[in-house]
């Protein structure tokens, strides 16, 4: 990106980062951590594969249950309240895990986590939906997403590597202390500098029932399209180390593969950005539903290392060319006056993707198999893909 363009995103940037980014880096390594831990942790109290995929569907449960009570803290409380809120209940669940076993607790703990993250997720893109205008939006947002696949580098790399070494529930510990000390950028600096609402932009509590009269259309539509993209990135994040662990790879050759993928997520993020913001928002989701699904039609041939990080490449660059995009669709959509309900309740469906995402690999692969599982997250994509281009369309210009 040129200079221009790095003047005209600099302030917006300035003002996010102690607030929102780096917080946000340094929580989503910890949880991220758990991708390549966690199903194998789980694979050790259980040999029901449904079982694992219910269990790692938990945090999105906590995530479908918390987003309307989050919409409601941050339309009384404020974002940064919010923000704060979901951290500390990410960090409590993580730590949970470090304390359970068999299978319920884990759950239970995951849901604690979902519910924090649910909540510090819609407080920054309600926020996002407040300051930032529509010319850079897409960059914006796409930084966030940008920052998330740092997170996806380090994260596995360091969960995998402490799994390894100090075991399962040590490593569990670890990542609650980087949840937790995503708290101290974000205390220090300071509730004065938040920036409160101006009169004409404070949230009007609809309600649900009005809220859903009167924006009920965009909301199953676009809730429908985002339910897809989590159930496919997010079974994607189940289907491969599973598959890995299948073909004989021991957790640290997974680990390494989740982060390559992670590291070209990384390498996209500006791309995606600049694409939405100079030729649209559906120039670079249609895009990244194909790669994606490309990368998961190959997976099942794939029987190596390299024959698995090779369609694990092609998944991530999928991925890497949607960063940020459903952030800022669903921004680009949130009407000014009251945007943290109306993300909740698109974030339901989100989230309930990531439910179905999970719950998909194990059911297919306990009745079918693994590659089957795979197979199944692309045709979901493909669809998915076609709903945005047909009954959705460009939301850059607010023409929908």
């Amino acid at each position: 990106m040129g200079a221009a363009t790095i003047d005209e995103i600099r302030p917006a940037i300035r003002h996010l980062g102690p607030r929102y980014y780096a917080p946000s880096v340094l929580a989503t390594t910890g949880t991220m951590m758990l991708v390549p831990t966690l199903p194998l942790y789980l694979g050790e109290q259980t040999d029901s594969l449904t079982l694992v995929t219910v269990v790692l569907a938990a945090a999105a449960v906590g995530g479908v249950m918390g987003n309307i009570p989050s919409g409601m803290v941050v339309g009384r409380f404020g974002e940064r309240a919010g923000f704060l809120g979901g951290i500390l209940l990410s960090a409590i669940g993580t730590a949970g895990l470090a304390l359970s076993s068999g299978v319920w607790l884990p759950f239970a703990a995951c849901v604690v986590a979902g519910v924090g993250q649910a909540s510090r997720m819609l407080a920054r893109q309600s926020h996002a939906r407040r300051v930032v205008g529509v010319g850079i939006r897409g960059r914006i947002m796409s930084l966030y997403g940008g920052l998330g696949r740092l997170a996806m580098l380090c994260g596995p790399l360091l969960g995998g590597f402490l799994g390894e070494s100090i075991g399962f529930q040590a490593t569990f510990g670890v990542a609650a202390g980087f949840i937790a000390a995503a708290l101290v950028p974000a205390l220090v600096v300071g509730a004065g500098t938040e920036g409160a609402p101006s009169p004409t932009e404070r949230p009007e509590r609809l309600g649900l029932a009005a809220l859903l009269r009167t924006h009920g259309r965009i909301i199953g539509v676009a809730g429908l399209g985002q339910l897809g993209f989590s159930l496919v990135r997010v079974g994607r994040l189940t289907v491969i180390p599973l598959y890995g662990e299948s073909i004989g790879l021991d957790l640290s050759d997974v680990g390494v593969i989740v982060a390559i993928a992670g590291g070209l997520d990384l390498v996209l993020f500006p791309v995606a950005g600049w694409i939405m913001d100079r030729f649209g928002r559906l120039n670079a989701i249609l895009p990244s539903f194909l790669f994606m699904a490309l990368g998961l039609f190959i997976l099942p041939f794939a029987d190596t290392f390299k024959g698995l990080a090779a369609a694990a490449l092609l998944v991530g660059f999928g991925n890497g060319i949607g960063s940020g995009t459903m952030l800022t669709l669903t921004t680009d959509l949130a009407p000014a006056r009251n945007p943290a309900e109306f993300i909740s309740v698109l974030r339901i469906l989100a989230d309930s993707g990531r439910i179905l995402g999970p719950l998909m690999v194990g059911v297919v692969a306990d009745r079918i198999d693994l590659g089957a599982s795979s197979v199944a997250l692309g045709v979901v994509g493909l669809m998915t893909a076609l709903l945005f281009a047909v009954a959705i369309g460009e939301t850059r210009h607010g023409d929908f």
